[in-house]
């Protein structure tokens, strides 16, 4: 068979298969080099079992910790929205379709710690809420706090 010809066939197999296979349930994507799909027969097995080195990082698990335990506990316990709207006095609650519980438990956790002075918050949304709620308090308490969103 001729070169000319098993590019044929193969272009027309490439095009029959890229046709038939979102039908079937499959994606296909072409890896190479600048695909961003990598290539696993290719990657060593170590990359997945073994901790890649991080130069320069003290990740200090142990002292985030304590910090959680010992400093933010008290702060995470009092912080006690409901599961559903309406919420708080501000609106949040945690089974928001974007800004879970976790999240809004620790950002007012550390709001209610370390007491600043302004928050800057590029966008706004539910954070924006809970920042409200740890404002609140903390004004109560002789810590007004400013919160901008841009």
């Amino acid at each position: 068979m001729s070169r000319v010809r098993r590019g044929v066939l193969r272009r027309s197999a490439d095009r029959l298969v890229r046709r038939l296979a979102p039908g079937l349930g499959y994606d296909l994507v072409r890896s190479g080099p600048y695909s961003p799909v990598p290539d696993y027969d290719l990657l060593p097995e170590s990359l997945w079992t073994e901790p890649g080195p991080m130069p320069g990082t003290d990740l200090r698990l142990a002292a985030g910790l304590a910090f959680l335990e010992s400093d933010l506990a008290g702060f995470v316990a009092e912080y006690a929205p409901p599961p559903g709207a309406p919420g708080t006095e501000h609106g949040y609650y945690t089974e928001n379709p974007m800004y879970g519980a976790l999240d809004g438990e620790v950002l007012y956790a550390m709001l209610r710690l370390l007491r600043p002075r302004r928050v800057l918050e590029l966008g706004a949304g539910w954070s924006s809420l809970v920042v409200a709620d740890a404002a609140r308090l903390n004004a109560d308490e002789g810590s007004p706090l400013e919160h901008v969103c841009c």
